[in-house]
């Protein structure tokens, strides 16, 4: 730069009026951009010294975060509720409940139907209680009423058949009609061989057709 600006004086003694100026204004150009291309020291150039990197110690806290709302706390609001109702208690304190015991039903005499009882019979015979009135169902045609009388004095009966047995009907012998009698339809609810068909009634005995 010194050695251009010499040499460019002394070319400026020499030349003449017009020349001077315009080596003037090329020297005043050319200085003009050596000052723009020259390149200006910035804030970036000092140089920052390293940041030592912190370590965090075992026994540091770690760092809360405080938010803008109160801490929650953990009591509520609100008192502690007690129940409108009492507890429930026995309706029987103390007490045991003891339900009534049904009564054992009263025994029936026995009856029974002398067998073999054939198809071709028109009569049914057997025993029971004397005065007993009885009659003959057949169980296979829905409990239907075929004969019916009352026990005689040797505790015994003959009864006539009012329809047709057929091979592999059963029949049976339950209580006549007690109307009159002094006769209690309780007393005959069990006794030996008793039986309860639905339907049907309770049967002293019953026996097969043949």
């Amino acid at each position: 730069m010194l050695l251009f600006l010499l040499s460019f004086f002394e070319e400026y003694r020499e030349v003449s009026l017009v020349r001077r100026f315009r080596i003037i204004a090329l020297a005043t150009f050319f200085l003009a951009g050596c000052s723009a291309t020259a390149p200006t020291p910035t804030s970036s150039s000092t140089p920052i010294p390293p940041q030592t990197q912190q370590t965090p110690s075992a026994n540091a806290s770690p760092a809360t975060t405080k938010s803008g709302y109160p801490a929650p706390q953990t009591q509520s609001g609100y008192p502690a509720q007690q129940s409108a109702y009492p507890a429930p208690q026995s309706a029987y304190p103390g007490q045991q409940l003891n339900y009534p015991t049904r009564e054992p039903l009263k025994q029936g005499p026995k009856f029974t139907i002398t067998e073999p009882v054939k198809a071709t019979d028109t009569q049914i015979s057997g025993t029971g209680p004397t005065g007993i009135p009885i009659k003959v169902q057949n169980i296979t045609e829905n409990g239907a009423t075929i004969g019916q009388g009352i026990i005689g004095a040797n505790n015994a009966f003959t009864l006539k058949l009012t329809a047709q047995l057929h091979s592999g009907d059963r029949i049976a012998l339950a209580l006549g009609e007690t109307a009159g009698t002094g006769l209690n339809p309780n007393d005959f609810l069990s006794g030996p061989g008793y039986q309860d068909l639905p339907q049907v009634g309770i049967l002293f005995t019953t026996a097969v057709v043949q």
